[in-house]
């Protein structure tokens, strides 16, 4: 705690001391004491001096007083001590006036003081405080070192804060989503609980954990002290407190990172095989699953849920925009990861650049499939309300063995493949797929190019040459069942227009529109081209 003017007065050695001037101003933290010998004296001043004067200097002119106050103050000199009625019986009234106006204490020492009776004791209570003040330093810096050496976690940290400062904590791991409360009061942890994170921020007192200017969490104090007497309710103290705690807390949550990256590298590897079908023994499947505390006893279901144009922003933007992308492409993934842990608790999962991949096992419910429907729509519904992204979800069918996972997961990507071209539905299960497995299966067989190619190539040449889009217009006839109202009022063009175009189409590919057999190849047709160039 500070030594203030208003300290000083309380000693007993100086107890008729007299504040004639300036009693506002009892509150300024003394650092040193001077003797005044010169009328210049501060410009030696480096703030918290008080000044011991007989004023033997300004004897001959005590209006001068009125501006040496002035530059006391501006100094951020604590006070001046004055003895009177030697050299100068009394200040002058403007003296004591501005002293009163800038808050700057003047006070009265009787005459029989020496300066030393006044300097010794003053500098002997500010080394007291200080001695005091490295003290308790000390012993938060050795409890907060000592939890680094211990490699202590998040709660002994705060635990640790707790006892030092007295305050009601809430830790927000913001990598992890996660909360950690230590309280004394039943009170704040009803309040945090009831709140928002943003409305949390907005109530409390809160210190930023940053590592490289990004925010990895948020230290939040309740605004009330468990115990009055706590000798670190002091703000420096409890500063010198929060700043410890705060760095080793940034060094928790850097280990827990790396720890977690390189758990996730060889978690990822391991799933990477199972998905690529690099692992061929079951037995091996057991040992490395054995790892990771994981068992696949049950049948399995591959999930995909991919970020919508995700690599293609990435690439637009600069570094700085990219930290914010990956950034927003955590939060995607740990919002998905959370849902499905939470409905199937032995998931298990890995990431690639814009989509993650889960591996669920039955979970034991009688319709485990409508229980994944539910959870990706809540997925689907969650992202699209809180980011700027839409998601597309792909689920591949039920293996009863892990070790055909793999089928599941290419299914998987077929009806993310298969939606992005066809479906208007972003939640594609691949059981529900019907005629449009064949047509993936086969659009990559030549017979099946040189076919779509004879029955739409022309078109396609006829747009390239003229700029023109008919192409496109003949896929939005073909998805509205080949309705000319229901394409114009798609395209936000008038009827007869769709009318010529369909016209055009007909002379350009040499085929009847009104033929339901070509009609069913270039609709058979349109789909293997959107495949075959995905």
């Amino acid at each position: 705690m500070a030594f203030t003017v208003s300290d000083m007065l309380q000693l007993e050695c100086f107890n008729d001391f007299e504040v004639i001037a300036g009693e506002d101003g009892l509150d300024r933290s003394i650092k040193a004491a001077d003797v005044m010998d010169a009328p210049d004296v501060y410009d030696w001043i480096i703030g918290g001096e008080v000044i011991i004067t007989t004023a033997y200097v300004m004897k001959d002119d005590p209006m001068a007083m009125k501006n040496l106050i002035i530059k006391l103050e501006e100094s951020g000199a604590a006070a001046l001590c004055i003895k009177l009625k030697r050299f100068i019986d009394e200040l002058p009234n403007e003296v004591l006036e501005i002293a009163n106006q800038l808050n700057f204490p003047i006070i009265f020492v009787p005459f029989r003081y020496l300066f030393s009776e006044i300097i010794n004791p003053l500098l002997s209570e500010v080394i007291n405080k200080q001695a005091k003040k490295l003290s308790i330093s000390e012993k938060i810096h050795k409890s907060f070192t000592q939890l680094v050496i211990d490699g202590g976690e998040i709660e002994q940290i705060l635990d640790t804060l707790l006892e030092l400062i007295n305050r009601d904590i809430l830790f927000h791991d913001f990598y992890f989503d996660k909360n950690y409360i230590k309280s004394s009061s039943d009170k704040f942890k009803r309040n945090v609980k009831s709140l928002s994170l943003d409305e949390i921020l907005a109530k409390y007192e809160h210190y930023s954990i940053k590592i490289d200017n990004d925010i990895y969490g948020y230290l939040i104090l309740s605004d009330e002290y468990n115990r009055a007497d706590n000798e670190i309710n002091e703000k420096s103290y409890e500063e010198i407190s929060l700043e410890h705690a705060m760095t080793v807390l940034k060094l928790n949550i850097q280990k827990k990172i790396s720890n977690h990256q390189i758990e996730a590298k060889y978690r990822d590897l391991f799933i990477h095989d199972l998905i690529f079908n690099n692992i061929k023994e079951v037995e091996e499947v057991k040992k490395r699953a054995n790892l990771y505390d994981w068992e696949f006893n049950d049948g399995l279901v591959t999930i995909i849920i991919e970020i919508n144009n995700f690599n293609e922003k990435y690439l637009e933007n600069s570094q700085k925009l990219n930290q914010t992308l990956e950034n927003v492409r955590h939060n995607i993934f740990f919002k998905a990861d959370r849902i499905i842990k939470n409905t199937f608790f032995k998931a298990v999962y890995t990431t690639f650049s814009d989509n993650i991949v889960f591996l669920v096992q039955d979970c034991g419910e009688k319709e485990f499939m409508k229980v994944i429907k539910k959870a990706t729509h809540k997925i689907q519904n969650i992202i699209e309300d809180d980011t700027e992204f839409k998601v597309s979800i792909g689920v591949g069918s039920y293996k009863q063995s892990i070790m055909d996972i793999h089928e599941s997961y290419v299914e998987a990507q077929n009806a993310i493949k298969i939606s992005r071209n066809f479906k208007k539905d972003k939640i594609i299960f691949y059981d529900n797929l019907g005629v449009y497995k064949i047509l993936e299966k086969v659009s990559d067989v030549a017979s099946v190019q040189e076919f779509y190619i004879s029955c739409l190539g022309d078109l396609i040449k006829y747009d390239n040459e003229n700029n023109a889009n008919l192409l496109d217009t003949l896929e939005k006839l073909v998805h509205n069942d080949w309705s000319i109202k229901k394409t114009a009022n798609e395209l936000y063009i008038h009827y007869n227009t769709v009318k010529y175009r369909i016209k055009r189409i007909g002379e350009i590919l040499e085929v009847d529109l009104q033929d339901p057999e070509q009609k069913f190849n270039i609709a058979f047709s349109l789909k293997l081209l959107r495949l075959n160039n995905n």
